[in-house]
């Protein structure tokens, strides 16, 4: 049962919260509600509708995890790296990408893709799906270590100034609503990944852009009318082609986007 899974999590020191099945957390204040206290543990995952544990990462619970997704059964990133990460703990995922576990590295916080294409680090401020207590296989099934140096610096280098590029929004059209601070760093990547979109590539970035936006937005990182506004003015900053146009590529931009929040990042 879910709630042995969850109780076993927190005797080895895990603090634990339910989550639905569409990774969204099954709590009022979310990962912020996580408890190694097993009382409030049962109460927590009485929910019936709760079928996943989430585990906060960070200092909270004194890991951090490396967050590889892996499109059509690969990563190219990974393909790189696989030798040099054989040794870590590694939990695959539902969809099949895999969460590499190491022992929080201090200062550590979330991030989108700093360490390479399509790999995020899960740290302070964030959460995972504890994917074992859902079936899904312990590919390694060793103590959590430290990171390798590489990785940590990779994650904590310098965010790209993006002031070389157009503003996301106009100051005649402010952006509105709010998002964390990983909610931030993944709408500056996305954004500026659509306005620098090449004229061939436009339609696949947009689509995928929203689609990323969209699956953050959906577990709380990013106020939704924040993330709608940004990627909209991204679309039109990018945009010189007929009006007839751009509002097909906007439609392109809320079609990735809706099916991103019917799919949540963890």
């Amino acid at each position: 049962m879910i709630i042995d899974q969850a109780l076993e999590l927190v005797s080895r020191g895990l603090p634990v919260f339910p989550c639905f099945g569409n990774k969204s957390p099954a709590t009022e204040n979310g990962f912020k509600d996580a408890s190694t206290d097993p009382d409030k543990v049962r109460e927590m995952f009485s929910n019936t509708s709760a079928t996943l544990i989430g585990v906060p990462t960070g200092k909270v619970s004194g890991i951090d995890v490396l967050d590889i997704d892996v499109h059509s059964g690969e990563n190219d990133w990974h393909k790189q790296h696989a030798k040099s990460l054989a040794g870590f703990r590694c939990h695959e995922t539902k969809s099949g990408g895999l969460h590499y576990v190491f022992k929080h590295a201090d200062g550590l916080r979330n991030s989108a893709g700093r360490v390479g294409n399509a790999v995020d680090v899960r740290a302070d401020g964030g959460y995972i799906i504890w994917w074992p207590a859902a079936g899904c296989k312990v590919v390694n099934d060793v103590d959590y270590t430290e990171w390798p140096s590489e990785y940590v610096k990779a994650a904590t280098k310098e965010k790209e100034d993006l002031s070389k590029y157009t503003a996301v929004a106009s100051p005649s059209q402010p952006l509105e609503g709010d998002a964390t601070a990983y909610g931030r760093v993944v709408i500056e990547k996305h954004t500026s990944a659509i306005i620098n979109a090449p004229m061939h590539q436009r339609n696949n970035t947009v689509n995928a852009s929203a689609y990323a936006v969209g699956g953050i937005v959906a577990i709380g990182e990013i106020d939704d009318n924040y993330a709608k506004n940004a990627l909209q003015h991204a679309v039109q900053n990018m945009y010189n082609g007929t009006a007839k146009d751009m509002q097909e590529m906007l439609r392109t931009m809320v079609r990735g986007y809706n099916q991103g929040k019917r799919n949540p990042q963890a």
